[in-house]
């Protein structure tokens, strides 16, 4: 009886086994009649659907395949690249991530000045006894002849006779000082080896410029920085000069000497009207370097040698210029002995342009010292050798015609003046010279995060071999020939030779630098 009932189970158990193994070769939630679920009537049917069939499920018998791949059903479902944009993407952004980890970029605010250590004077020494320094004011001789006859001079005295004289000043550059210059300040590195990285800076100055009105209104002595005048009316040794003929003070002459010849000459360009002068710059450079970072044992100290290639342009442009109506009574008239009115009056204008263009291989270092986890101190100097291509202009209108006796003797007699100077003339020129430069930085790196450094500093910079506006002016006239209708001296016939001339000057700009460096992860 036991053996009957254990020999019931064992066959009860080995048919549910059976099933079950039945159960699991069949797919699961195929469609149709492939498979009818247990405790379905025959006439009810499941949902249709398609789902790719997994590698542990094999098809059954009767297995039909109602979604072949090449069905438009699959193809719906189961795309061919249904994980190639998202594969693309991933591999794209990793790409960008890993070009791109330590990247950095750092921007700055820039303050600065450029120093002016020469000093131009608008002008050069008359051929005149006992003439001083240009630089300091110097005598204008009031004449009792248009053309250019002076009155006797008492060579005790060093004054006129019985005439008048006025107190010029000639020009100059040397009280100009751009400062308060606003720019900003770029460079991005990007790391190519290990320890290596190219950069790519550029910096600039905004454009300046200084402009001076100076009017000299009759019996006001002018004072000005461009002209450098600071004239005290209670010296004795100045009130001599300053005594008109009718002991009414003088007004103060704006004068510009000329050489003739090329040599001193005895002709002045005279203002006392008004005067202009405006004198402006601008300045830009960029550079592209690969910087290599040294292994420094014992760490704290880092050192980073520099080698790349600079570009840098310098532009300066002075214009100058004024009138003359003889208010200041220089001129008179031979017959009335009364000063010359002019009708309109006479003006001239100089304009200089010369911009430097400077291309160079650089080589330097960047070294930094860690002070602290998140402060360090660094000094980066760099040399710079290589060529500047100095383009150059000088144009001018009427050059020498205020205060000119000529110019004026003949407008009273209406003639034509065949040495009068052009209405407008122009020289220009272009040159290659060797360019040295320097620019010597210091900084402090404030670490605030793992990703961004705050940064202070202060670069200095020096250009060499540079051509100037103020310098590039020739203020000279030529000999043509000889006027002997005088009754005093045979007088020079002369035409203007104002235009070019080739000087090379440096220029030092310092600026202050405040910004921040981004690091990429």
């Amino acid at each position: 009886m036991n053996v009957k009932v254990q020999l019931g189970l064992l066959v009860t158990a080995l048919m549910g086994v059976g099933q079950i193994a039945s159960a699991q070769s069949t797919p699961i939630g195929l469609p149709g009649n492939a498979y009818r679920p247990v405790g379905h009537p025959p006439q009810v049917q499941q949902a249709q659907f398609c789902p790719p069939p997994g590698p542990a499920y094999g098809p059954g018998p009767g297995y039909v395949d109602v979604c072949p791949p090449d069905s438009s059903v699959y193809a719906e479902l189961l795309p061919q690249d249904r994980f190639a944009i998202q594969e693309n993407e991933f591999d794209f952004l990793q790409v960008c991530r890993e070009a791109t980890r330590n990247t950095y970029f750092r921007v700055e605010y820039l303050n600065g000045e450029t120093f002016r250590h020469d000093k131009r004077t608008l002008g050069h020494p008359l051929n005149r006894p006992g003439f001083g320094n240009i630089n300091d004011p110097f005598l204008v001789y009031h004449t009792d002849d248009i053309r250019g006859n002076p009155l006797l001079l008492d060579p005790a005295l060093g004054v006129i006779i019985g005439g008048t004289a006025s107190l010029a000043k000639a020009p100059h550059t040397g009280d100009l000082n751009w400062d308060e210059l606003s720019g900003i300040k770029a460079v991005l590195g990007v790391p190519i080896f290990k320890r290596a990285a190219v950069e790519v800076g550029f910096w600039g100055l905004e454009d300046t410029r200084d402009d001076l009105n100076a009017a000299v209104p009759m019996g006001i002595p002018l004072s000005s920085p461009l002209l450098g005048i600071d004239i005290d009316p209670a010296d004795a040794t100045i009130e001599l000069f300053l005594q008109g003929r009718n002991g009414a003070r003088d007004p103060l002459l704006i004068a510009i000497p000329i050489t003739r010849d090329g040599q001193p000459g005895e002709r002045t360009i005279l203002y006392d009207a008004d005067f202009v002068s405006r004198y402006s710059s601008s300045v830009w450079s960029m550079d592209v370097n690969m910087v290599y970072d040294l292994v420094i044992p014992g760490g704290g100290f880092t050192f980073q040698p520099i080698l790349g290639y600079r570009h840098e342009e310098y532009g300066e442009r002075l214009t100058f210029g004024g009138s003359f109506d003889n208010r200041s009574q220089v001129l008179f008239d031979p017959v009335s002995l009364q000063p010359v009115a002019l009708q309109e009056p006479l003006t001239n204008l100089i304009d200089s342009k010369v911009y430097n263009y400077r291309d160079q291989v650089q080589i330097g270092f960047r070294s930094e010292t860690q002070l602290h986890d998140r402060v360090s101190l660094g000094v980066e100097p760099k040399v710079g050798l290589g060529l500047n291509l100095i383009r150059s202009s000088v144009e001018t209108q009427n050059a020498r015609e205020p205060g000119d006796p000529y110019i004026v003797y003949n407008r009273i007699i209406n003639a034509i003046n065949p040495t009068d100077d052009p209405a407008m003339t122009r020289e220009s020129d272009r040159e290659i010279e060797f360019a040295p430069s320097m620019d010597v930085g210091f900084y402090a790196n404030i670490n605030v995060t793992e990703w961004f450094n705050f940064r202070l500093g202060y670069n200095f910079i020096w250009m060499g071999r540079l051509g100037v506006a103020d310098d590039a002016i020739r203020l000279d006239e030529t000999t043509v020939g000889v006027d002997t209708t005088s009754q005093f001296a045979e007088i020079p016939i002369t035409e203007s030779n104002i235009g070019l001339r080739k000087v090379l000057r440096d220029r030092n700009i310092g600026v202050f630098t405040v910004g921040g460096e981004i690091i990429l992860p």
